[in-house]
């Protein structure tokens, strides 16, 4: 990657990450971290990032890389960046790239697609092709609790019940800090993660040991299903990506029809006699 492009990509992240949390104190409950006058919210992080899954090392890692980049940003700007050439021409290129990326949503939102399951399930049947798994996944249950005593009780029930029974009381347990059902984790999403060294070993069926995830962070994993790469998942698991991808090529119809029409109400030259 270029130089200019890391730079570019780089500003970008800060901008999104300063206005996340650029605002004085306000009444949004405790604040999550400070650095001088500006506040980090937890609506603030939700705006960056799903934290609903986060485990406690990443969400305070996530804090961390908040206060680092205000701590940088301060500094540049009292160190007077904003009247740096290379930072007013960056900031230009940086303002029509969002300009241009705002404008092409406001487009999507104008005209939003009615999506039905049989349309779903017609679009996966005729491009089977583009879910064949290039990794392997997991088709996981989990449940995590904050307590450890809590966490050997809700494993030992599941030597005389089956996982099913045993999630069913975990709502009503307090101790449970997450809780997912059949979801479907590809390896790149938890490499590196205690969750996927306890998983790989092991079988359909089976239910993990506990898994200390984090401080205070305790998982039971279950596998229900695995899927090894060139598979292809049943449509139910990934109705999602099933989803996602065809309004994405519905979208990149729309953008192409808009396009077209640009170039018919616009005009435009390429100087071949300037090419070298």
């Amino acid at each position: 990657m270029h130089l200019n492009k890391k730079i570019r990509l780089t500003f970008l992240f800060l901008f999104a990450v300063s206005i996340a949390g650029c605002g004085k104190e306000e009444n949004k409950g405790e604040f999550l971290a400070r650095v001088n006058d500006n506040y980090l919210y937890e609506s603030d992080l939700n705006s960056l990032i799903d934290t609903a899954k986060l485990t406690p090392a990443v969400r305070d890692e996530l804090v961390l890389k908040w206060i680092r980049n205000e701590l940088l940003y301060n500094s540049a700007i009292a160190g007077g960046i904003e009247s740096d050439p290379k930072y007013l021409e960056l900031l230009e290129k940086s303002k029509k790239e969002i300009a241009i990326a705002l404008w092409i949503q406001k487009l999507y939102e104008r005209k939003p697609f009615e999506v039905s399951n049989k349309d779903l399930m017609e679009y996966y049947k005729t491009h089977q092709s583009s879910f064949r798994l290039n990794q392997t996944a997991y088709l996981i249950s989990s449940v995590s609790f904050s307590d450890y005593n809590a966490a050997i009780t809700f494993r030992n029930s599941i030597n005389n019940v089956s996982w099913d029974a045993a999630i069913k009381t975990a709502n009503e347990n307090k101790w449970v800090v997450n809780l997912t059902e059949n979801e479907l984790n590809y390896e790149f999403n938890i490499s590196g993660s205690k969750l996927l060294e306890n998983v790989r070993l092991l079988y359909p069926g089976e239910t993990s040991f506990i898994i200390n995830v984090g401080e205070n962070y305790f998982t039971v994993a279950h596998l229900h299903s695995k899927y090894l790469p060139t598979e292809i998942p049943p449509f139910q698991l990934i109705v999602s990506k099933v989803e996602e991808t065809y309004l994405n090529s519905k979208r990149q119809e729309l953008f192409e029809d808009y396009l077209k029409s640009l170039y018919s109400e616009n005009n435009f030259e390429i100087n071949n006699k300037a090419k070298k």
